[in-house]
């Protein structure tokens, strides 16, 4: 069994690995999400659900994996603050 810092080390190279091979993965995975396990594409799709819950079949956990939606398109994010109640 890893142990969380070899675990966290993996995490940070798969999404070094995902940041340095964008534009490559991006002409082979456009609008598709790919999960990224040891610096190696181990799955794709373009439903994130379908994705995930494949994952899971082939034994995987995707909450300790690397997993990215590829697009060309900038994605936008829309963020608020929730007031308390």
């Amino acid at each position: 069994m890893l142990s969380k810092t070899s675990s966290l080390q993996e995490f940070t190279d798969d999404i070094i690995w995902l940041m340095k091979s964008r534009n490559e993965l991006i002409a082979k995975y456009e609008d598709e999400w790919v999960a990224v396990w040891k610096t190696t594409i181990i799955d794709h799709d373009e439903n994130l659900d379908t994705l995930i819950e494949r994952l899971r079949v082939k034994g995987y956990k995707p909450e300790h994996m690397a997993v990215e939606f590829l697009s060309k398109k900038p994605i936008e994010a829309i963020l608020w603050k929730s007031k308390a109640t």
